[in-house]
């Protein structure tokens, strides 16, 4: 009796084990990355248990952007969380307005918690002559503030998206800014701002940032993303791509 009592215990310890792996994979896989192109910018939508947005563009793209969410059968507050990948204009423009109509809370690295919370945008050191021309013509359309938003959670070193609703992680991947991060799941696909960069001045394939406050480290970052614990198989950059993991691997020979 008590052996069976025992196996019984253990068949449904087993089954349990069963229903969490199962549950995990069905996030996993019901899990997408769709990208939501603003011009000379992406925004991405990920959708799956939760609806996380990564990004909001330039100041008054907003309405763009719940547009393109509608499209995909979501309203604007099925928004749970905005993700911010750093402090720039065209990647935290729109963020007082999102926050507003969809009531997400908003994820940002501690390292620009105030920039965001401020509305002071970081500056952008370009590192080639692409960049320092970009520079140039960026400069024509006024400074770098914009509104204010408060940050919900600060994002350190690795934070875990379960927390969120989703399976993955947020990993700090400096360079670009020193507070940048990017978004990785456990089906391969990662989210990685400025990172690396394509499509700008007609440039398709992969390349380091043009703007960057330290490109070595950048490099650095690059390279602790595909020595994560997840083998990433697809890079989502907010200007070109994406790009694949050898595409990514050959960048950084």
């Amino acid at each position: 009796m008590v052996e069976l009592t025992a196996r019984s215990m253990r068949q449904k310890v087993d089954r349990g084990d069963d229903m969490i792996s199962e549950t995990k994979r069905s996030m996993e896989n019901e899990t997408e990355i769709i990208p939501i192109s603003l011009r000379s910018v992406k925004v991405f939508l990920i959708k799956g248990e939760k609806n996380i947005l990564v990004d909001t563009g330039n100041p008054g793209l907003a309405d763009d952007i719940l547009e393109r969410v509608g499209e995909e059968g979501l309203k604007p507050d099925d928004i749970d969380s905005i993700i911010i990948t750093h402090a720039h204009p065209d990647h935290a423009g729109s963020l007082p307005q999102l926050k507003e109509k969809t009531g997400a809370r908003v994820v940002v690295h501690e390292m620009e918690v105030q920039n965001i919370a401020e509305g002071d945008f970081l500056d952008a050191p370009p590192t080639c002559l692409k960049g320092r021309i970009l520079s140039l013509f960026l400069s024509l359309f006024g400074s770098g503030e914009g509104e204010g938003v408060e940050p919900d959670i600060l994002v350190g070193d690795r934070f875990d998206l379960s927390e969120l609703g989703l399976e993955g992680s947020v990993i700090h991947t400096p360079g670009h800014t020193p507070g940048s991060i990017s978004i990785v799941l456990e089906n391969g696909e990662a989210v990685v701002g400025d990172l690396v960069m394509g499509g700008i001045l007609s440039s398709s394939k992969p390349g380091r940032p043009i703007f960057a406050y330290d490109l070595e480290e950048a490099g650095r970052s690059l390279k602790k993303l595909l020595s994560s614990d997840v083998k990433i198989r697809r890079f989502y950059a907010a200007h070109g791509g994406p790009f694949s993991r050898d595409e990514i691997e050959e960048l950084i020979s």
